[in-house]
């Protein structure tokens, strides 16, 4: 197997880590003090566990790729790093109108376009390294 694609499995990880943290953060400020880009949780619990759980989530998924892509790396998971965006990326578009909401729509096409993106970049990696074996 070629080390880029055990690289890329890494730096994807390590931006969910920074991205997950990051969003983490902000859902406290946003829930507790009232500032910060989710400004709009300010005392909304039920929005705000959810969105603390999955960002979260988000992050322990970044940590899981990091130590997948060391010694226990296999083409299989980039097929789990493809499916936290799936997830994710269903998530924006099943709730798209959230951020019409919260007045972020610009951030939610970012998003989301990182999803797909990620999504793609992940299956293509799996499918070259799976014609490779063969």
């Amino acid at each position: 197997m070629r080390p880029q694609y055990n690289r890329f499995l890494k730096i994807h990880g390590i931006l969910l880590i920074c991205l997950g943290s990051i969003m983490t953060i902000q859902t406290l400020l946003g829930y507790h003090l009232g500032v910060g880009a989710l400004v709009f949780l300010k005392n909304e619990t039920l929005r705000s566990v959810g969105l603390f759980e999955a960002y979260l989530l988000a992050a322990f998924c970044g940590f899981i790729l990091v130590v997948l892509s060391g010694k226990y790396y296999s083409k299989q998971w980039h097929l789990l790093g493809a499916g936290i965006h799936m997830i994710l990326f269903v998530t924006n578009v099943v709730f798209w109108k959230a951020y019409a909401q919260a007045d972020i729509v610009i951030i939610g096409y970012v998003a989301t376009l990182a999803h797909a993106v990620l999504i793609f970049l992940e299956t293509r990696c799996y499918y070259i390294l799976a014609r490779q074996v063969k």
